[in-house]
């Protein structure tokens, strides 16, 4: 799967897309709570979190077959199977601590409206369509 969409990407491409990337929600790890005083926060596993079935965990088998489930499971045992969470650190926070995941629809509905506020405080800024310098409104009163 391509991390983005091509730019210029027909409706039908921009579904898929937009599916590919609801999917890989159930395999994130699931965010337990807020930051810290230093930054760091807990996540767990998806398969306790309930987001898929997978054969390391047990009890996630019980789920409902329409859970995705992790049919191929790493022959080396990562630490999210081996603990009940894991401590994330700042370092990797930039990327973690967005509201939505990165390339969601959800993500570029909410990045759009940055496009408008840079558009339109460069249009402040800018002399020649608006001239906010000292003196451009009068007070009265």
């Amino acid at each position: 799967m391509q991390a983005t969409r091509a730019r210029g990407a027909s409706a039908p491409e921009i579904v898929v897309h937009d599916q590919t990337t609801a999917e890989l929600a159930h395999y994130k790890l699931a965010r337990l709570g807020a930051d810290d005083q230093d930054g760091y926060h807990r996540v767990a596993c998806p398969a306790v979190m309930g987001k898929l079935r997978c054969p390391r965990r047990p009890a996630s088998m019980a789920l409902s077959h329409e859970r995705p489930k992790v049919l191929c499971p790493p022959e080396h045992v990562p630490t999210c199977c081996r603990q009940k969470t894991l401590t994330v650190p700042v370092s990797v926070n930039a990327k973690t601590a967005q509201k939505y995941d990165y390339p969601s629809a959800a993500w570029r509905a909410s990045y759009a409206r940055r496009t408008a506020v840079e558009r339109s405080f460069s249009t402040i800024k800018d002399p020649a369509s608006n001239d906010i310098s000292r003196g451009w409104c009068r007070l009265m009163g």
